[in-house]
């Protein structure tokens, strides 16, 4: 993986580690039902990153979209 590519799935690791870490915090017992919404609002947001970035590492290492 060239150093370009490695950076992008550095960047997806760490916007996949804050999905999940909104995820777990939104479904916590101790988490208002309206705090969770406002967690999960931000998910799809999060989904779209990982998934450009995705895109990104690919061009960086030569695989078509």
């Amino acid at each position: 993986m060239n150093p370009e590519a490695q950076h992008w799935q550095q960047f997806i690791q760490s916007l996949t580690d804050r999905r999940q870490e909104i995820v777990r915090k939104a479904n916590l017992p101790t988490t208002s039902h309206r705090d969770a919404h406002d967690m999960l609002c931000a998910v799809p947001g999060y989904d779209f990153a990982i998934d450009l970035a995705i895109e990104y590492r690919n061009a960086a290492e030569g695989i078509p979209a």
